[in-house]
């Protein structure tokens, strides 16, 4: 709103009216803090296990640290399997892995890092 303020004071400037702005300002601004936020949601992530936690690409800054987990379990579907992640809270983390990621050694690999009797 501030530049079409500035765009109205200046007299070579012929902005749209004032409440055509101020439309498309709401509008845009719902779009960006609701629509995109769902749609990212949506989209598939790219995951990437490390020693430490667990990083999607859509939640980067909020990665899946297996010392805040207290179990996990695996639950299949077709096309595809889901490893569910239970956190201290109660809370369930859903992370879907693809059939041909060898869940055996993921298995194994997450039951030495999760433990329900870890000390944060």
């Amino acid at each position: 709103m501030l530049n079409w303020y500035l765009a109205y004071l200046n007299p070579v400037k012929h902005p749209p009216s004032f409440w055509v702005a101020f439309l498309l300002n709401i509008t845009i601004g719902l779009v960006l803090a609701y629509f995109l936020p769902w749609l990212t949601s949506k989209v598939r992530s790219h995951v990437t296990v490390y020693e430490r936690c667990i990083v999607r690409s859509s939640s980067r800054y909020n990665p899946i640290r297996f010392t805040k987990m207290t179990s996990f379990t695996w639950q299949s579907a077709a096309g595809y399997s889901t490893l569910i992640f239970t956190n201290r809270r109660g809370k369930q983390i859903f992370v879907g892995v693809p059939l041909d990621i060898p869940t055996d050694a993921l298995t194994a690999f997450l039951s030495e890092r999760i433990s329900p009797n870890q000390l944060e």
